[in-house]
């Protein structure tokens, strides 16, 4: 009788621990990333001191799977900013800032940078000579176990001159966009 309920006990433990079961690699096939966007909605530069200065640039990226649906991964992304250079075919100019890391290899990590509200991660990239009249290009790099992902968004100011024709944007890929 004893025994019965020692092992009842230990069932009732072991039943409610957490039992994290990874993505197979079919699932990462099926449901791992395949495109990353910088959101261009809310990837702007930010006054996050309250101080009406520019703090840095508000980074949020989406990941989506082969069937268009948000979804996390573990990497590493690397933001690279450049100034912009109006009616260019790459619109990159000098580098202004980073290069950014940001890491999504651990859980606490994964926890601290998703955003559940817009269902993508968000990153403070920090750099305090930012005019909010100026166009800038910011560039992301997602490194995968065996990939990586690009993108790249015109971040247009209040008042700039030379306003964006739009987007422009570099899909995922295997090769790094030419600069």
């Amino acid at each position: 009788m004893r025994r019965g309920i020692w092992v009842l006990l230990a069932l009732a433990a072991w039943g409610c621990q957490d039992h994290i079961i990874g993505r197979t690699a079919s699932d990462e096939e099926m449901f791992g990333p395949q495109t990353m966007r910088l959101q261009p909605t809310f990837t702007e530069v930010k006054d996050w001191t309250g101080d009406k200065k520019p703090d840095g640039i508000e980074a949020v990226i989406e990941l989506e799977d082969q069937f268009g649906d948000p979804t996390r991964a573990t990497g590493t992304v690397v933001f690279e900013l450049y100034s912009y250079r109006f009616a260019a075919p790459d619109p990159k100019g000098e580098r202004v800032g980073g290069p950014w890391v940001g890491s999504l290899l651990t859980k606490d990590e994964q926890i601290a940078q998703w955003n559940s509200a817009i269902r993508g991660y968000s990153f403070q990239l920090a750099e305090p000579n930012l005019s909010v009249d100026k166009n800038y290009v910011l560039a992301a790099e997602f490194e995968l176990r065996k990939r990586r992902l690009f993108d790249q968004v015109v971040i247009e100011g209040k008042d700039a001159e030379n306003k964006p024709y739009g987007r422009h944007s570099v899909k995922a890929d295997d090769q790094p966009p030419s600069h």
